[in-house]
Parts: structure tokens; sequence; C-alpha cells
């Protein structure tokens, strides 16, 4: 009786038991890599032909490692080991533990990424501010192409912000209570102010032209 109760298994699990023998590791271990059911994985070894005669096992096994057993247990006694071993527990274990591991190395690159990207978005938010004061001392560039310019830059400026936020894991409305309020005014401010001017250049140079033109005789 004591041979058909089910082993007390220890961490982990899907490795060699200490009421398992090596043979029925071999199989076991076969059997969590095998995609399939236990009858499925007990078929391969023991195959059939259309009479229900038993053929020879085969020489492989579904992983094409060799046998290493010249003899096989009966097709009866191996799926004993399947139950009282708990092969099907035992292999989720192992496939559980596997994404884990797959899993646990991703979110490391991820975590490597999103830091190695976080640098780099950093200093292209505080190249944004040269940018900008690059464009306030063009001299060369007029005042509406100056704040068609520092108006993209306030965008990309903020898209790149709340990029960093989402990486960092902060809410958004942080930048937008402060630094984008604050840029969206500045640029709002100096845009009107050098539009005023430029629209008042352009009526002075207007009126000189009219001032020529007019005949005092």
């Amino acid at each position: 009786m004591a041979k058909n109760r089910k082993i007390e298994l220890t961490e982990p699990i899907y490795e060699m038991q200490e009421k398992e023998t090596p043979k029925q590791y071999w199989f076991a271990n076969e059997y969590f890599h095998f995609d399939g059911t236990i009858d499925e994985f007990l078929d391969y070894w023991y195959p059939e032909d259309n009479k229900g005669n038993i053929l020879p096992a085969p020489q492989r096994a579904p992983s094409g490692e060799k046998n290493p057993f010249t003899k096989l247990p009966a097709k009866a006694t191996m799926k004993n080991w399947s139950r009282f071993k708990q092969w099907y527990p035992r292999k989720k274990a192992y496939w559980a533990d596997f994404i884990k591991d797959i899993q646990d190395g991703l979110k490391k690159d991820i975590g490597k990424f999103f830091k190695e990207d976080s640098k780099e978005l950093i200093k292209s938010l505080k190249n944004d501010w040269k940018l900008d004061r690059k464009i306030d001392r063009a001299q060369t560039v007029k005042p509406h192409m100056k704040a068609r310019g520092k108006s993209d830059l306030s965008k990309a400026h903020n898209m790149k912000l709340e990029s960093l936020l989402t990486e960092a894991g902060m809410p958004k409305d942080i930048a937008k209570n402060d630094s984008k309020v604050t840029v969206d005014a500045d640029v709002d401010a100096k845009v009107k102010q050098e539009t005023t001017a430029e629209i008042k250049a352009t009526k002075l140079k207007e009126l000189q032209e009219k001032m020529k033109e007019m005949n005092y005789d």
C-alpha cells in the first residue's frame, strides 16, 4: 500500500525527489518537456499497431535524447509513476518557474532601457532650453517665425516631459500644473509682444512711404 501513495514533494518540486529513482526521474523530466498529455506520452513509449499489438519501443525520447535504459517498465507501471510521483503538478511548476525567469529577465532589461532612455530624455529636455535661447537671440529670423519655432519647441518639450514622467511612474499633471503652464504662458506672451512689434514696424514704414509721396506745394 505504501508504494501506491503520492510522494511528499519538496521545492523545487520539478527536481529529483527523495523517493524517486534516477530512472523514474528521467522519464518524469522527459514528460515535463513533452508537448502533450500523460496518455499521449505513454502512447509514444508504447506504440500499438492497428490491432492493438505493442510495437518495439523507440530508442530515443521525444526530446531526441537517447534512452539510457535497456528495458522499459510495463506501461501500467509508468502510468503509476506519473500518478504517484505527481508528474502533472510538477510539470506545471517547472513551466511556471521557467516563464517567471523569462519575465524577470525581461523586467531587468526593460528597467535598464528605461533608465538609459530617461537619461537621454533629460539631456534632450535641457537642450530645449538652449534652443529656446538661440531662437530668442536669432537676429535674422522674423518675429512670426520665432513665435512658430518657440511654439513647436514648447510642444515637443512637453511631449518629452510627459514620456519621462510616464517612465518614472509619476502623474502627468505634475508637469501640466507647473512647467507646461509657465512655458506656454511665456511663449504666448512673447508671441503677442513680437507680433505687435512687427505690426508697428509695418505701419510706421507705410506712414513714411505716404509722407514721401505727399506734395506740400
